[in-house]
């Protein structure tokens, strides 16, 4: 299958380590399947300073990479999700709740 036929993984992603490590690991499942990667990022921080993308986009130069800047994650990654293949989050500060679920996952 070829990445426009393949649903999309989806990868919310903040400047944190976690949030380096989801969307590395998801550009490398998204590579492995051959699925576009959607990258979702927060419009408080401008594109630029996640300077992590354009080294995934150098290091999966066949994979479709597409960022995305959501005013709210949670309603951003659950739009997304719909029609995503996987969705991938990395876990971040203390705000996880009970199982370990953070503010962005639980919804």
């Amino acid at each position: 299958m070829t990445a426009e036929l393949t649903p999309p993984v989806v990868v919310g992603m903040d400047r944190s380590y976690w949030g380096r490590a989801a969307l590395w690991w998801a550009a490398g499942h998204a590579a492995a399947v051959g699925a576009g990667l959607d990258v979702r990022v927060h419009t408080d921080v401008p594109i630029e300073s996640y300077g992590t993308i354009g080294e995934v986009r150098r290091g999966f130069p066949t994979t479709p990479v597409r960022v995305r800047s959501d005013g709210d994650p949670v309603s951003g990654l659950i739009r997304a999700s719909r029609g995503a293949a996987l969705v991938v989050l990395g876990c971040r500060d203390t705000r996880h709740r009970g199982i370990g679920l953070g503010d962005a996952v639980a919804p």
